[in-house]
C-alpha cells in the first residue's frame, strides 16, 4: 500500500498547485490529486515491467550469440547468473503482476532498442562484473544486483525522457516507485517465496477518506488556521513565512484537530520529516517549535481529543 507519508506528500503537492493556480476548480483539484496517485501506481507496475523486459532482452541476446554463424566460445558458454536470477524470474512468472500489466494496459512494445541499450549499459558496471564472477549466488546476492538494476535504472535520462513522454505525472514520482519496487523485491529471502506486490490502498475506503478528508478540511479551513500560527511568530507577519512551511503547518494542525485516531507525536513528526524534504535547511526547526507550542495551546483549550496518546 501507499503509506500514509506518501498519501501526504500526495496531498501536500495537490495543495501547493491547488493554492499557486487561482483559478482551479476545487472538485476538480481533488479529482486531480486521486488520478496522480493511480499514475503513480501506473509507474510502479511499468517499472516491474521494465525489469521482466530487462530479462527478456538478457536472453535474446545469449540466444542471438549463441545462433551467431561463426560464434565464439564466450557465445556458447555464456553466464547465466543475470538470466536465471531468482527475483528475474518471479517477476516475469507472476500471474498476479501480468493481470495488472493487463488490465492497466501497461506496455513497452514500442521500447526494445531502448530496454536492450539499458542492459548493455548495465553491464558495464562494476556492480554487473562482479556478480557474474559469483559461483551459484545466493538470494541475498541476487537480490542485491536487482537493487543495484533499479537504481542504475532510476538515474538514466533517457528513462526520465521517456516517461515524460508516457505521463508527465511520472517525473517526480520517479524516487517513490524506485523504493516501492526495492521494497517489492526485498521480500523474496528464499526461492520459495512468492511475489507479493504493493497494493495501491492498504483499505481502499479508509485510505480514500483519509486523502479527501485532510485535501478539503485543510483547504476549507486555511485561513482560519492563520490564527493558531499568527501569535507563535513573535515579530513576523505570517506573509512572510515561506508557503511551504505555512502549508505543512496548516496540514499538521487539521491532523491534530480533524483526525482523532492520529496521534500528535505522529503528525508532528511526519511533517516535520516532510519539510526537510521540501523546504529549507533550517525549516524543520522552525515547524518543529511552532508546531509544539500550537499542541500546547490546543491541548489546553481541549480542542485535541484522541482516541489513542
Amino acid at each position: 500500500m501507499l503509506n500514509r507519508r506518501l498519501q501526504r506528500i500526495k496531498v501536500f503537492k495537490a495543495l501547493y498547485s491547488y493554492i499557486q493556480s487561482e483559478n482551479e476548480n476545487y472538485i476538480n483539484a481533488e479529482k486531480e490529486l486521486f488520478y496522480s496517485i493511480e499514475k503513480l501506481y501506473d509507474l510502479y507496475i511499468h517499472f516491474l515491467e521494465l525489469l521482466i523486459q530487462i530479462h527478456h532482452q538478457a536472453k535474446l541476446i545469449i540466444e542471438e550469440k549463441r545462433n551467431k554463424k561463426l560464434p565464439s566460445f564466450g557465445d556458447m558458454n555464456p553466464n547465466f547468473n543475470f538470466v536465471n536470477n531468482i527475483i528475474l524470474e518471479k517477476l516475469s512468472n507472476s500471474k498476479t503482476l501480468d493481470s495488472i500489466v493487463t488490465r492497466r494496459k501497461v506496455s513497452w512494445s514500442n521500447e526494445h532498442e531502448y530496454i536492450r541499450n539499458i542492459f548493455i549499459e548495465f553491464t558495464k558496471t562494476e556492480q554487473y562484473l562482479l556478480y557474474i564472477e559469483i559461483n551459484n549466488p545466493s538470494v541475498i546476492e541476487q537480490y542485491k544486483i536487482i537493487k543495484e538494476l533499479i537504481f542504475f535504472i532510476s538515474k538514466s535520462e533517457s528513462l526520465l525522457s521517456t516517461l515524460e513522454e508516457k505521463s508527465i505525472y511520472w517525473i517526480d514520482d520517479i524516487d517513490v516507485v524506485k523504493a516501492m519496487s526495492v521494497k517489492t523485491i526485498k521480500q523474496i529471502n528464499k526461492e520459495d517465496d512468492e511475489l507479493v506486490l504493493i497494493e495501491l490502498y492498504k483499505d481502499d475506503n479508509d485510505d480514500r477518506k483519509f486523502i479527501a478528508n485532510l485535501f478539503r478540511r485543510v483547504l476549507d479551513n486555511y485561513t482560519d488556521y492563520n490564527k493558531y500560527i499568527n501569535d507563535k511568530l513573535k515579530n513576523w507577519d505570517i506573509d512572510r513565512v515561506a508557503i511551504i512551511d505555512l502549508l505543512l503547518m496548516k496540514m499538521a494542525i487539521c491532523e491534530f484537530l480533524e483526525f482523532p485516531i492520529i496521534p500528535t507525536t505522529v503528525t508532528m513528526n511526519e511533517y516535520i520529516e516532510l519539510s526537510k524534504i521540501y523546504s529549507t535547511p533550517k525549516s524543520n526547526i522552525f515547524i518543529n517549535g511552532i508546531l509544539d507550542k500550537i499542541i500546547k495551546e490546543l491541548t489546553k483549550e481541549n480542542k485535541i481529543n484522541k482516541f489513542v496518546n
